[in-house]
């Protein structure tokens, strides 16, 4: 059973509510003030969802909100605030805060359950893919930086320890599979390290305004060379099959590049030998669009839906290398230019990929 926090100074309020949450097959306990919300929450009580009044005496709503949000622990529990105000600054003013919804006295039954219905609703939601990544973080990274390593080492040993016996292809092999391995490992400490630069520039728009692109980039190159090379790193140059033309779009190439590796290195991942990669690209309103089309593994739209860092989908079943940071990355990349990725799929037929970069206007004199 769902346990509901609720905080309010008015009796007969609190006791009406308790009573819609109650009957609602929720979990009530009530609190009349800040002050007391607070000893309960110290208390080794967490609610699944809080309401909170806004004007109280002693410690506020805003007051309260702030304070639960400086704990780690409560910090991720859903909070409605309710109030008899509902002027916009007073609204925004809650949201700030980080609250979840506002709901105006007086109101009726259906409404606050419809709140809070959906705000569990979705605490929910995310507290299952966050289980997931979770469990994949902690099942799948370790081994991700583990097996090239293992290569590494037993490679360079059987060198070091037989080094008088060993002819000169076997040591030519040797060194081609520590090669192997060390891009390997070296792809997936970028990948790393690329996410979290990612993430920390959706917070610093003065470095995401430094990246804005004040050059043209040759996409058709970089979409042609860096297929090429991918194609190759998995023995399959003659599965590539290209028609791109470029553009001048509005992403540094750096990043743009980072995109594009990420998708086609995913459709050549997950797709068998002998299977065709389409790679094509169009205009179309205002767009410079990228079309990535494999046939191979395919994913539902519920997986393309739970698609997360550290989820990938099927590994199990699958033994596919990686870490789900490659296409997250680059929808974090395109998220931050206004780009757009549109995922087709059928489970085990196809999987085609749209990657949608808006165009680099020309400077005006």
């Amino acid at each position: 059973m769902k346990k509901i926090l609720i905080v309010e100074d008015n009796q007969s309020v609190r006791e009406s509510i308790n009573d819609i949450i109650d009957s609602a097959g929720y979990e009530p306990k009530c609190a009349e003030n800040g002050e007391k919300a607070i000893q309960i929450l110290n208390s080794n009580y967490t609610p699944d969802l809080i309401i909170s009044d806004i004007m109280m005496p002693g410690i506020d709503g805003y007051q309260l909100r702030n304070i639960i949000s400086s704990k780690p622990n409560l910090a991720q529990i859903p909070f409605i605030f309710l109030t008899a105000k509902a002027q916009v600054d007073e609204i925004r003013k809650g949201m700030n805060t980080g609250a979840d919804d506002y709901i105006t006295k007086p109101f009726k039954a259906v409404d606050l359950l419809n709140a809070v219905g959906i705000r569990l609703n979705k605490k929910e939601t995310l507290d299952k893919k966050l289980d997931i990544i979770t469990k994949n973080f902690a099942m799948y990274v370790p081994h991700e930086l583990r097996t090239p390593l293992v290569s590494i080492l037993g490679y360079t040993g059987m060198l070091l320890a037989e080094r008088d016996e060993i002819s000169n292809d076997e040591m030519f092999y040797m060194i081609e599979r520590i090669n192997n391995s060390a891009k390997r490992l070296h792809d997936t400490i970028e990948k790393f390290i690329l996410f979290n630069e990612i993430n920390r520039s959706e917070e610093d728009k003065d470095y995401l305004k430094s990246l804005t692109p004040s050059a043209s980039i040759n996409t058709s190159k970089i979409i042609s060379d860096t297929s090429s090379e991918i194609s190759k790193n998995y023995n399959r140059e003659e599965d590539l099959i290209l028609n791109v033309e470029t553009a001048d779009v509005n992403m540094p190439e750096i990043l743009f590049t980072t995109v594009i590796k990420q998708i086609i290195d995913n459709a050549f991942k997950f797709s068998k030998k002998e299977n065709p990669v389409n790679i094509s690209t169009k205009f179309e309103n205002g767009c410079y669009i990228v079309l990535v089309r494999d046939h191979g593994i395919g994913i539902s739209n519920g997986e393309i839906e739970l698609m997360d860092a550290f989820v990938q989908l099927e590994r199990s079943e699958q033994q596919q290398i990686g870490n789900g940071l490659g296409l997250i990355t680059a929808k974090k990349i395109m998220n931050n230019f206004n780009g757009k990725i549109d995922i087709k799929s059928v489970k085990h037929e196809f999987t085609e990929v749209m990657l949608l970069f808006p165009l680099l206007e020309p400077v005006s004199n």
